[in-house]
């Protein structure tokens, strides 16, 4: 497959969004936990894309965008946006669309509640060893040909050239085809996190891993 790995552009945004929305529960859509597209792509995506878009890249087949990484080189700036920016912008959009008057809003803002109550959302990982972080989302038809390492190596190359010491990724402890493929790329495990997903009129407990890579 001829396989274009290049820089974000601004026309792939809306490709970008609906690729996060459908990968975005261990690679499958995320339809059963939360329903509205527009409100979760923010959430995912709109850092990435409008704060950062240099350290966002794309796989291109065919001329059509199949999957891209998104990173941030500045976690301090990425913090301050996400809080002053892209949360407050996602739970306004919620409220235009009418979902945050959905049951499956007040759900996952509870399973979000447990979350931080039990630590969840804290940073576990080392600032010094493992500074940027990143995610990779790639449409199931292209998995497992390649793509992924291929945009690992760009932003690695980018990463490299800023200076940048470590990186790490999170992964879900179910999505196994994540973990072998961060294994593969040289990363290790280097802590978790415990988080809460809704599950009926309760929730059910997950676990993430953190995977880290010192360059």
């Amino acid at each position: 497959m001829n396989i274009i790995i290049r820089p974000y552009k601004e026309r792939d945004r809306s490709t970008v969004r609906r690729i996060s929305y459908e990968t975005s529960d261990r690679g499958e859509q995320n339809r059963p936990i939360f329903s509205d597209r527009d409100v979760l792509a923010d959430v995912l995506t709109r850092y990435y894309t409008d704060f950062e878009p240099q350290s966002l890249c794309v796989a291109e087949y065919a001329g059509s965008v199949i999957g891209y990484l998104s990173g941030c080189m500045d976690p301090t700036r990425y913090k301050m946006m996400v809080v002053l920016r892209v949360i407050p912008a996602a739970i306004f959009r919620a409220i235009i669309n009418g979902a945050f008057w959905r049951r499956e809003t007040w759900s996952l803002f509870g399973a979000f509640r447990r979350t931080w109550f039990k630590g969840g959302f804290s940073r576990n990982v080392s600032d010094e060893e493992y500074p940027v972080h990143l995610h990779i989302n790639i449409l199931g038809d292209f998995r497992g040909q390649q793509i992924g390492k291929k945009l690992m190596e760009h932003f690695l190359q980018q990463a490299r050239s800023a200076g940048v010491h470590g990186v790490h990724a999170r992964v879900r402890e179910n999505n196994v085809q994540a973990i072998c493929f961060f294994e593969r790329v040289g990363f290790r495990e280097v802590g978790a996190q415990t988080f809460f997903l809704p599950n009926g009129v309760g929730f059910r407990v997950r676990k993430t891993l953190i995977f880290g890579l010192r360059l």
